[in-house]
């Protein structure tokens, strides 16, 4: 069987543009990206938050909301949890 040495070009692409790039050239792309996912998930964000401030503002509107699905005794031990607790 002979065997045959190849060349990993992609790796070999990496390495030289880690080696001899100037920084700002690496860091453009990098800060791009970052801009990129933030614009696309601000609106996520934002909605998030508002929801979260509304459904949270006291307790007999987090019982009612988010913790309705548990037992009373459940739901209480949950939004008064000292460490963990929603009502913090």
């Amino acid at each position: 069987m002979e065997t045959v040495a190849t060349v990993n070009v992609g790796a070999l692409s990496v390495w030289y543009q880690l080696t001899h790039r100037e920084d700002y050239k690496r860091i453009v792309p990098v800060m791009y990206s970052i801009l990129s996912h933030m614009k696309q998930n601000m609106a996520a964000m934002i909605a998030a938050r508002e929801m979260f401030d509304y459904y949270i503002k006291d307790k007999a509107m987090t019982l009612r909301t988010i913790l309705k699905s548990f037992t009373p005794e459940i739901a209480e031990k949950l939004y008064t949890d000292p460490l963990y607790g929603l009502g913090k």
